[in-house]
């Protein structure tokens, strides 16, 4: 009973896929109707046949005493004094979270875990933290931080150590 269902829809299949080729006139008027367009192309002059082609006035450059586009000006000792926060350093160290470590070619990295659910990796005397605290030391259970703070304006900059313990996470 099944198989002369399946025979019957494979069979109206067919019927159906070779009716729809049976009119292969449609095809012959459309390849004169191309052919027609084209030809009337060939013999096509514009409206307004009347006008100039002008080109753009020459742009002499002058040399003035602001410095060029071309040229980078930029020294190295410029561009190292030039200030850019990484990512870590937008935000404060309590809002962080030390997540793991990863030991590769005698180095230790540490895994820092964002507020917006993002993962960076740190190496010992990289910058952390909005007060640009420096990674001190990096062990698989905790993060110590030198961090920069400000005790008064005769005594000047100290340090204090922040240790960020190793997050645990339950499965």
């Amino acid at each position: 009973m099944k198989l002369k269902i399946i025979m019957m829809i494979i069979m109206l299949m067919a019927t159906c896929l070779l009716s729809s080729c049976r009119k292969q006139d449609n095809m012959r008027e459309l390849h004169d109707y191309i052919s027609h367009l084209k030809n009337q192309n060939k013999n096509y002059t514009p409206k307004n046949s009347n006008f100039v082609l002008v080109p753009p006035p020459a742009v002499i450059f002058k040399e003035q005493k602001s410095r060029s586009p071309f040229n980078d000006t930029d020294s190295v000792s410029e561009q190292k004094n030039k200030s850019f926060l990484t990512p870590l350093e937008t935000y404060t160290l309590s809002s962080l979270q030390f997540i793991g470590t990863i030991t590769r070619d005698n180095r230790t990295y540490a895994y820092i875990l964002t507020p917006d659910n993002k993962v960076y990796s740190l190496k010992k005397g990289d910058t952390i933290g909005t007060n640009k605290g420096i990674v001190k030391d990096i062990r698989s259970d905790r993060l110590e931080v030198n961090e920069p703070s400000l005790i008064g304006s005769d005594q000047g900059v100290t340090y204090k150590v922040v240790v960020l313990q190793l997050k645990e996470y339950n499965q």
